[in-house]
């Protein structure tokens, strides 16, 4: 197999592995610093706006961000 297509076949399995709703992957450094920041908030604001529905999108923000970098690390 060429090396061109081998990029275009793991361009394409990269593609099919994105869940819907998914059109960007940043690196996996990328990725931290935004779970990083969201914890920070979390942590700031948690006797601010204290409602478990905050939160909870807060939690699952990071989940998913988890998520990306799994597949930022391929």
């Amino acid at each position: 197999m060429k090396k061109y297509e081998l990029k275009k076949l793991i361009k394409e399995e990269v593609k099919s592995t994105l869940k819907e709703g998914i059109w960007k992957v940043g690196t996996e450094e990328e990725i931290q610093k935004f779970i990083d920041e969201v914890q920070e908030i979390q942590n700031v604001y948690w006797n601010i706006v204290g409602s478990d529905a905050v939160h909870n999108g807060l939690d699952g923000a990071i989940k998913e961000a988890e998520e990306l970098k799994d597949i930022a690390n391929g």
